[in-house]
């Protein structure tokens, strides 16, 4: 069967199939609200909760053969306990019973497992690492003007962090969209 990979989110599920893909060189799909690319040779699939949900309640209501689609189901980011995320565990309770082989792993950074009803836990030990957060603030133009365009802020910040970063052994930076990333890593 398939591996079947949630994520709360359009851009979460289509950004990890394409870096994973491009990590490991397989060949892995991804399934969001209107927009997929699966092939029936892709081994995992990212999709959103809302996907995975409604595939269950074809499973449910027309098509049981169609839950054996799926060998491992791994629910990310469980911790967010979205309306769609208690659909799929109130799914996967019901379906779980009548066909056993699936495995379902529940993941998230951060978890209550007491609240979860799970056969076995396994808590990984995370490294801490110190984090400085640091935020570009001088964003402003000078009286007279025009305003700063948004590559401008952009490129603003990037140097400010390439200049306050200089001999530090990581630096993580979250910029606000995926051209922002790519003009990032062009650097």
């Amino acid at each position: 069967g398939k591996v079947a990979v949630t994520q709360p989110r359009c851009l979460a599920a289509t950004s990890l199939a394409a870096s994973v893909q491009w990590l490991t060189a397989v060949d892995i799909g991804y399934s969001v609200s209107y927009s997929q690319d699966v092939y029936p040779d892709d081994f995992v699939i990212y999709m959103t909760e809302g996907t995975l949900v409604q595939h269950f309640l074809r499973c449910l209501c027309d098509d049981a053969d169609r839950c054996k689609k799926y060998s491992v189901i791994i629910l990310d980011e469980v911790r967010e306990r979205t309306e769609d995320m208690e659909v799929l565990m109130l799914a996967l309770k019901k379906i779980l019973p009548r066909n056993p082989e699936p495995r379902v792993v529940l993941m998230s950074a951060t978890l209550e497992t007491l609240s979860l009803e799970a056969n076995k836990t396994i808590h990984v030990q995370g490294k801490m690492h110190r984090v400085d957060v640091q935020e570009s603030t001088d964003v402003s133009t000078t009286p007279g003007e025009n305003l700063c365009t948004y590559n401008n802020v952009v490129s603003a910040a990037l140097q400010d962090v390439l200049k306050t970063s200089a001999g530090s052994d990581d630096v993580l930076v979250f910029p606000p969209t995926v051209e922002d990333q790519k003009t990032i890593n062009a650097t």
